[in-house]
């Protein structure tokens, strides 16, 4: 058939039935065209899905305690003329911040204290799904001299966009929304809060807001929220050479480019972010999470790639390995200009060598035995730092060290 040198097709189901939440199918659907002989088309696209763990769903009550600003006791204070910054000033130092005439009624730990968060699971969730679609290209050039080798180049573009993920909302958004409702007139039941003292009511007095106890917890369940798009571009070249009088030669390049990673905001996250952007809420108030453009954040490279080599002869192979991994950001520190803190690239390699006995030695007992010796981390790398120390997902925490192996078959 012209143009038709090879054409495959593959069709795929996959069905489940979960007792928690029920039956799930989600089709895949890929085919392979190689035009003429050495130039393949190929392409992918594809459903999926998580299923929520037991956890996310059967956990009775699980608490955790994390530092939490009250928005509410800010505003208040602020309105009060109490805060010479306004509502930057308000969290960690609030007992050096706060005019002195309110020191005696305020505990500074009712705007910024460790605050218990009760979460729970969801018996209603539903499964994180995906949509995956990839197209590329395997190239194999037969006009270059066999002498030369074999090469292979491959080029391929994906996206992955995932809904329906399953979060939580966090305690510091809960008293942030709060703080937004009850300056509307309205607050949100998952902060459950103590009766105002006489000591909350003077802090409120005259300042158009309604008095508010002490937070005592806050409730949390997990809920599917805010859908993800993350794209990228995989770049690939293999070299092979054999039979030569010199040995056998081979080499990998292989690139990966993150295009996108980006992570939209839960209806409630958008609705604080919302207020922010439009002055209904100050502009020193954050919104807790990961979200928007995720691009070289924490453990997601914007750039990797990676070139394996490998050389034989007779009995000896010798194979060396280097990966780079470029720059992230760590958005938890900032210097003065408000520029985040830069986690530096990092390029390590490897290496090592092995030697395969052969039947005819020390009388055959070493047959099919191979010996490797070989040192990872040559330059004895050590991975950069961010705020909490190295990210795990990216970096390997061992600097320079040597191995050495023995591999026998019977």
């Amino acid at each position: 058939v012209p143009l038709v040198h090879n054409l495959e097709i593959q069709l795929a189901g996959r069905f489940e039935e979960y007792s928690d939440f029920g039956s799930v199918t989600k089709p895949k659907i890929a085919g392979a065209w190689d035009i003429v002989d050495g130039f393949r088309v190929r392409a992918s696209w594809a459903q999926g899905f998580r299923a929520p763990n037991l956890e996310q769903i059967n956990a009775t009550q699980i608490t955790r305690s994390n530092q939490s600003v009250d928005w509410l006791y800010c505003e208040a204070l602020n309105r009060q003329g109490a805060l010479a910054n306004g509502m930057r000033d308000c969290g960690a130092s609030m007992a050096s911040k706060v005019a002195q005439p309110w020191r005696a009624d305020f505990n500074q730990n009712h705007a910024r204290k460790s605050t218990q968060e009760r979460r729970a699971g969801n018996p209603d969730l539903q499964p994180e799904e995906s949509e995956t679609f990839s197209v590329g290209l395997v190239i194999q050039p037969r006009f270059i001299p066999a002498e030369l080798g074999d090469f292979t180049l491959t080029a391929d573009w994906w996206q992955v966009e995932q809904t329906g993920m399953v979060g939580l909302f966090r305690g510091q958004n809960a008293l942030t929304l709060d703080y937004l409702l009850r300056k509307n007139g309205s607050y949100n039941p998952n902060v459950v809060r103590g009766d105002a003292s006489a000591a909350d009511g003077r802090i409120f007095a005259g300042t158009g807001l309604e008095a508010a106890g002490e937070v005592l917890y806050i409730t949390d369940a997990y809920t599917n929220q805010q859908p993800q798009t993350v794209e990228g571009l995989d770049l690939g070249v293999m070299w092979r050479l054999r039979g030569t009088q010199y040995g056998d030669f081979s080499a990998n390049l292989n690139v990966s480019h993150l295009l996108k990673y980006y992570l939209d905001m839960a209806p409630d996250t958008q609705k604080l972010s919302d207020a922010v952007a439009s002055g209904e809420l100050d502009s020193n108030i954050w919104v807790s999470g990961s979200m928007g453009d995720m691009i070289a954040d924490l453990g997601r490279p914007e750039w990797k790639w990676s070139l394996s080599a490998t050389w034989n002869k007779d009995a000896w192979t010798v194979g060396a390995f280097t990966q780079y991994i470029s720059s992230l950001y760590d958005d938890s520190i900032t210097n003065s200009a408000g520029d985040y803190w830069t986690v530096d690239s990092t390029l390590t390699a490897n290496l090592y060598a092995e030697y395969e006995f052969g039947a005819d030695r020390f009388g055959g007992m070493l047959s099919d035995t191979a010996v490797r010796v070989g040192v990872r981390n040559i330059t004895d790398e050590q991975p950069p730092l961010s705020a909490d120390g190295y990210v795990g997902t990216v970096y390997q925490p061992y600097g320079r060290y040597w191995y050495a192996s023995v591999r026998k078959a019977f």
